[in-house]
């Protein structure tokens, strides 16, 4: 997680560089900024902290007398993924450096491990509001830097295994049900101008998506969990928090509007 983090400050450290270059801020000069940016874009996902883990630590408590079960697991088995996300930033002073951002977001995380056995998926959908400032509005690039807050709605399906006695192994399918919760996200990347309609967007994304509520609840349908991420919560007591953190590689389309 460390050498995630590290990166994810070279890549902010890099933006501001762009920043202060002057051939990337005078080789294309535009008289007025577009007010409005409309970023269609895709991400390749990684997991950090308590969100990524190894398959085979899924654990469950279950009670045949009350027919009930617990999600203990110290992580969610995540380990890569995708998004999609569709994205608007609104200009809202002189220079156009300051912008009101709104996200969209779905995310799938798939991980598998021994021959299938040990698989999971989680589906994330996301919306965020947030503010952004933009280094060179009037540049061809302009590197950006913004904070947003987000929530998210949470998913997912864990299938394991369980070795008897006699070596055979059963396979378990745990669904969890959907969990709300609110968190927060930094990005910082880079605008690509091509023309005065039109560019790239390239950036990376952390994302913290479970700041809050943190709850555990127990489950009394076997065959579904609640994602359970709180110390201790409504008499269930796991011993640690689990953070939902993933980092995200952006790469998309920008569409540049009313540059009136």
């Amino acid at each position: 997680m460390k050498s995630n983090i590290r990166f994810f400050l070279l890549f902010l450290i890099a933006s501001m560089i762009v920043e202060s270059c002057p051939q990337a801020q005078t080789k294309y000069i535009i008289p007025k900024p577009p007010k409005f940016t409309l970023t269609f874009a895709l991400s390749y996902n990684y997991a950090l902290s308590r969100a990524y883990g190894d398959l085979r630590t899924c654990t469950v408590l279950y009670d045949p007398v009350t027919n009930s079960n617990v999600f203990i697991g110290q992580n969610y088995g995540m380990l890569q993924g995708g998004s999609v996300m569709a994205n608007g930033k609104l200009a809202v002073d002189k220079r156009r450096q300051i912008r009101l951002t709104l996200n969209l977001g779905y995310s799938l995380f798939y991980n598998t491990a021994l021959d299938n056995v040990f698989k999971n998926q989680w589906h994330l959908f996301s919306g965020a509001f947030g503010m952004e400032y933009n280094f060179a509005p009037k540049a061809r690039y302009r590197p950006y830097i913004g904070y947003e807050l987000m929530y998210t709605l949470m998913f997912g399906g864990w299938q394991y295994g369980i070795t008897d006695p006699n070596g055979a192994v059963s396979v378990i399918y745990l669904k969890f049900k959907p969990a709300h919760r609110f968190g927060m996200a930094f990005n910082s990347g880079v605008e690509y101008m091509v023309t005065k309609s039109y560019g790239f967007t390239f950036g990376g994304r952390i994302v913290w998506a479970n700041v809050a509520p943190k709850q555990n609840r127990i489950s009394y349908d076997p065959n579904y969990a609640y994602i359970n991420d709180a110390q201790n919560d409504s008499g269930v007591n796991i011993g640690f928090r689990k953070q939902i953190v993933y980092f995200q590689f952006v790469g998309g389309v920008s569409l540049f509007l009313n540059r009136k």
